[in-house]
C-alpha cells in the first residue's frame, strides 16, 4: 500500500487534500479509524483530519531500501559543542538565557532589546525559533506588518527517560495504538546507540505531542512518571519489568515541537528573507513537506546560509561600486 501511495501521488494537489478524505477511501473506514486515525491523532492532535495528504505522501518517500541509521558518538549535544568552538573560535559570542524582548529596525539593520536592559546592534538577524515566538518580538514595532503571521499552531511533548538494567523487545520505534496508555510510542535508543556508554544501562523513551496548554503538560512531573511507567510495565508485561530494574527516571517538556500543517500550507510557507528586511528565518514552519528530522533541518540551514552569503555578497559588491 506504501508503494501505491506513492504512484498514487504523483501529480496530485495533495496540500489541498485532506489525508482522511485520500485515506479513508482507499484504505476502509476500519483500517482507517483503528490504524491511521490513531497514529495521525498521536502526532497532530485534534486537528488529524485537516493535516494535507502530502505530509504522509513525503513521508513515506523519505527513506530508500539502503538507508542506513545511525547515532553520533557522544549525542548530538557533540555537534552543539563543536559549534559552540567554532564560533567562539573565530571571535563570535554566545549569549545564554538571554530572552529577547523586542526586534527594532535600526537603519540597514537592527536594534535587539534583551532582558535586564541591554540592547544588541546587528546587521543582519537569522531567527530558528518558532514563529508565535518571533512574532512575540516584533509586534508593536515597525516589523510588526512585515514578519508573517503563520496560521500554523504547535504540538508541545511530554517524554519519559527511562534507564534500565534490561533491554525491552530490540525495536529502536514502536508505536502504541491502545486506548489504556497515555503516550503515543516507545523508543528503545540502546537498540540503535548500545549501553557502553550508558554504563551497561538501557535507554528507553516514550513520548505524548501535547498542546502546551493542554493539562498534561501542566501535571506534575512525578505524577506523570509513576502513572507511565506503571503503562509500561503494563505493555511489556510478559518480561516482566521489575522495580529493582529501574534506575532512573526522568521527565522532559518542550512547548514547540511539531507545526500543524494547515490545508494549502505551501503557499503560506514563510521565505526564508522577510521582505525589505535583513531579517531571514530557519524554523520548522519552512521545513515543510519534509518531515521535521535532521536530514531536513540540514537542507533548510544550508539553504539560508546560502542565501545569506548571496546576500552580503551582493551589499559588498553594491559598496564597492558606491565607494
Amino acid at each position: 500500500m506504501t508503494l501505491l501511495l506513492r504512484r498514487l501521488g504523483r501529480g496530485r494537489d495533495l496540500d489541498n487534500l485532506r489525508t482522511e478524505d485520500w485515506l479513508r477511501p482507499l484504505f476502509g473506514d476500519r483500517v482507517w479509524s483503528q490504524f491511521w486515525e490513531r497514529l495521525f491523532r498521536a502526532k497532530f492532535g485534534d486537528v488529524v483530519g485537516d493535516v494535507p495528504a502530502l505530509y504522509l505522501w513525503q513521508r513515506l518517500g523519505r527513506e530508500s531500501n539502503v538507508s542506513t541509521r545511525g547515532y553520533p558518538r557522544g549525542g548530538y549535544k557533540t555537534l552543539i559543542d563543536g559549534l559552540e568552538r567554532a564560533i567562539r573560535s573565530t571571535g563570535g559570542t554566545i549569549e545564554m538565557r538571554t530572552p529577547v524582548q523586542a526586534i527594532q529596525p535600526e537603519g540597514d539593520g537592527f536594534t535587539i532589546d534583551l532582558d535586564g536592559g541591554r540592547a544588541l546592534a546587528a546587521d543582519w538577524i537569522l531567527s530558528t525559533v518558532p514563529m508565535p515566538l518571533l512574532r512575540r518580538m516584533v509586534v508593536d514595532t515597525p516589523l510588526d506588518a512585515r514578519v508573517p503571521e503563520v496560521p500554523l499552531p504547535y504540538q508541545g511533548v511530554v517524554t519519559l527517560a527511562a534507564f534500565l538494567s534490561r533491554g525491552l523487545e530490540g525495536h529502536y520505534w514502536t508505536p502504541v495504538l491502545t486506548d489504556d496508555v497515555q503516550f503515543d510510542g516507545v523508543v528503545e535508543m540502546s537498540a540503535l546507540t548500545g549501553t557502553e556508554r550508558l554504563g551497561g544501562r538501557h535507554l528507553v523513551y516514550t513520548m505524548k505531542y501535547t498542546d502546551r496548554a493542554s493539562e498534561l503538560f501542566a501535571e506534575d512531573d512525578e505524577a506523570i512518571a509513576d502513572r507511565w511507567m506503571a503503562q509500561l510495565r503494563h505493555i511489556y508485561r510478559d518480561l516482566p519489568l521489575t522495580q529493582s530494574d529501574v534506575h532512573e527516571v526522568r521527565i522532559f517538556k518542550a512547548p514547540f515541537v511539531e507545526p500543524t500543517y494547515p490545508l494549502g500550507y505551501n503557499s503560506m510557507k514563510p521565505p526564508v528573507q522577510v521582505p525589505g528586511t535583513r531579517l531571514l528565518l530557519a524554523t520548522t514552519a519552512q521545513v515543510y513537506p519534509n518531515v521535521t528530522a535532521w536530514n531536513s533541518t540540514v537542507g533548510l540551514a544550508n539553504q539560508v546560509v546560502d542565501h545569506l552569503r548571496a546576500q552580503t555578497d551582493l551589499t559588498q559588491t553594491r559598496s564597492e561600486a558606491l565607494s
